[in-house]
């Protein structure tokens, strides 16, 4: 896990972030890094289990339901709807997304800001870890801006 999770996430807390972690990753990984210890709102993909062993199943959580204009790159988990969801029922005034996947690129369009661990994915920020995203939050330093 990224060393500056826990000091970025300490940070956000004091901002008044909330957090939903949107991942394509699985389930086991996640709390093998014990980041459900950190953050309550987490949505994935499940590796099934069942008598403590693998099923070879997979439990996804494609979401999309709303209509918008880019094409579906058909992942786990459409992170464009959920955000979609949480602007419609909640009071969402500032939207920041890190990531380094293609649904992380497909994200990036549609938050205020956003951070890019991959250099081939456009977005306002290209960073080479969670360090430089902290350090662009807390005062503008540590990452490339690309827009």
């Amino acid at each position: 896990m990224d060393k500056a999770f826990l000091p970025l996430l300490q940070f956000l807390q004091k901002e008044g972030f909330s957090f939903v972690l949107l991942s394509e990753g699985y389930e086991v990984s996640i709390q093998f890094h014990d980041i459900p210890q950190h953050i309550d709102s987490i949505h994935c993909s499940r590796l099934e289990m069942e008598g403590g062993r693998l099923t070879g199943d997979l439990t996804v959580l494609n979401e999309r339901t709303w209509d918008y204009a880019d094409p579906c790159l058909g992942c786990c988990i459409c992170k464009v709807d959920f955000l979609l969801r949480l602007r419609k029922h909640h009071s969402v005034t500032t939207t920041v997304a890190v990531g380094d996947g293609g649904s992380d690129a497909c994200l990036f369009r549609y938050v205020d800001v956003s951070f890019s661990l991959n250099p081939k994915h456009e977005a306002i920020y290209h960073v080479k870890d969670l360090a430089d995203v902290l350090a662009v939050l807390q005062n503008g330093n540590g990452a490339s801006r690309t827009g």
